[in-house]
This record gives structure tokens, sequence and C-alpha cells, in this order.
């Protein structure tokens, strides 16, 4: 079965998690640094671990308006798009936006 890919984009540093086989249960993974290697970094990732889907956690304000960090993940996730496309073992590989608002305090009221 294939896995999902689940990306936190930072300026600094980016956070990746993978979901087990069944797709149900992502576990973070590690953190990569964001420079020149990241690109080949998630090709990595997505080969090894065969990934069919990455969620891309879309950073948005309390009021669902865009940030500045919202832009800057725009521009990642157009890069992203536009390298999985170029390669062939990634051409294909859908990648859906997910809205991180609260997502703290909902893991928060989890533990």
């Amino acid at each position: 079965m294939s896995k999902i890919l689940g990306i936190d984009y930072g300026k600094v540093r980016v956070g990746i998690a993978v979901s087990d086989d069944s797709s149900t249960i992502a576990f973070g993974r590690k953190v990569i640094d964001n420079n020149k290697h990241l690109y080949n970094e998630l090709k990595k990732i997505i080969t090894e671990e065969n990934i069919s889907q990455i969620v891309l956690g879309y950073p948005l304000n309390l009021k669902g308006q865009k940030t500045q960090q919202t832009l800057e993940t725009e521009k990642f996730e157009n890069e992203l798009v536009a390298v999985l496309a170029g390669n062939a073992e990634t051409a294909g590989i859908a990648v859906t936006r997910w809205d991180e608002r609260f997502t703290s305090s909902l893991a928060a009221d989890q533990c």
C-alpha cells in the first residue's frame, strides 16, 4: 500500500511526517534543513516510502486570511509541484493543502 507524506514548511526547517501503510495514522519522521538539498531529500523520502499523496500544512491566520508565511508556503508548493512533475518517479503525486488553524490546540487537547 502507499503512504501519505505530511509537510510542515518553514523558512529554516521543514517538518516531515509519514503515514502508516493504511494511511490512517501519521508519525513525525524528521526535520529537514530548508536549503538547496531540500527537494532532493523530499524526492528520496517519496521514493523510499512509496508516497502516493502529499499533505502540505497551509498556514492562515485565525480569520482565514493569508500571512507572509502563507505566501512563502504557496511558493514552496508551486516549486514542489514542478519538481514532482519533472521526475518520472514522482510525477502525478497530488499535493493537498491542509488548513493548520487550531491544529496545535487540537493536539494539546489529545494529551
